[in-house]
């Protein structure tokens, strides 16, 4: 079973209400009045206007699909779990390669060779990190979404007896609604994996963020009058939806500082090499790149002349195909 409230469900719940309060209303002798269409037309089905004012609340608390958010943090987190699989995997051979390079190879070459191997690990140590710190997003939004979902029920459903009971319909039923402070969920979503844990997000999923505490404050609907009860539900909505945006709104933050941060970073894997790296480039020379076994100053100028005659042979080549 899904953990979240589908719009189907908000639907319902709010024509429900729309309804409770029209009836009582009706049974308190209140006439609704609405604006006319443009042109001063009448609307022809003023009780459903009426009720579809009360959906277009519920509306407001649709704005992001959890079935979306879920989906997208699933595709996220599974990348992140391929670039940790990479990183593991090509991780021992990264190492070995570069243990053996630092025992037998020397020279400025075989250093800037070292460093790189480095980089490589740190940028898919960076990567994997990076998309977490996205996935984290994700899911606290999920979180957020969800339990605004659920404390608009909440609240639909207690207005909706507080309605019932002022037409003394019936008295038994709880009128307080428990409507969570969820702008509060962004802060605890948001440091629920710290630097040190984010890796954790690989194995804790979804779960990890379903699982955060909410603060709730109770909120009456029970009243004498048709016109208070609607007056309290008001104010819940409202209450409800600032704390939604301002959830949002803080998330959005984070987003916008945590891209600021890595857009000036450095990333060393993508700076160029050095010159004489390349074997075919006319900086390179043996003993910047040699291996303890062979003595640079016998074996040097061997690979020099091997390297004079390839160089001689790659120009030959390429007026040959530029003559072509």
């Amino acid at each position: 079973m899904a953990d979240w409230l589908t719009n189907e469900d908000l639907a319902l719940i709010a024509h429900r209400l729309g309804s409770a309060v029209m009836a009582m209303y009706e049974k308190a002798g209140i006439t609704v009045s609405l604006p006319a269409y443009p042109g001063g037309t009448p609307s022809p089905d003023s009780r459903q206007t009426f009720i579809n004012s009360f959906i277009a609340d519920a509306e407001d608390f649709m704005s992001v699909e959890p079935r979306k958010v879920e989906a997208e943090f699933e595709r996220m987190l599974g990348e992140g779990r391929v670039i940790d699989g990479l990183g593991s995997t090509q991780g021992g051979a990264l190492e070995n390669a570069n243990a053996r390079l630092a025992a037998n190879w020397h020279g400025a070459a075989a250093d800037a060779c070292a460093a790189q191997m480095f980089n490589i690990q740190r940028f898919l140590a960076e990567q994997r990190d990076r998309i977490l710190q996205a996935v984290k997003a994700m899911g606290t939004l999920y979180k957020l979404t969800i339990e605004t979902r659920r404390s608009y029920y909440n609240l639909a459903e207690a207005t909706i007896a507080a309605c019932e009971k002022e037409m003394d319909e019936q008295d038994k039923r709880d009128t307080t609604a428990q409507v969570g402070l969820v702008g509060e969920i962004v802060d605890a979503g948001l440091s629920l994996f710290s630097a040190e844990k984010l890796v954790h997000l690989l194995s804790e999923g979804i779960k990890g963020f379903i699982q955060i505490g909410v603060k709730t404050v109770e909120i009456s609907l029970d009243a004498s009058e048709a016109a208070e009860v609607v007056e309290n539900y008001l104010g819940g909505r409202d209450r409800l939806r600032e704390s939604f945006d301002s959830g949002l709104h803080e998330l959005t933050k984070w987003i916008k500082a945590q891209d600021s941060q890595y857009r000036g970073e450095p990333i060393p894997i993508l700076e160029p090499l050095p010159a004489c790296v390349d074997i075919a480039g006319p900086d390179f020379r043996y003993e910047i790149f040699q291996h303890e076994d062979r003595d640079p100053g016998s074996y040097g100028p061997k690979v020099e002349q091997n390297l004079r005659r390839s160089r001689r042979s790659a120009r030959w080549e390429t007026v040959r195909s530029a003559a072509g």
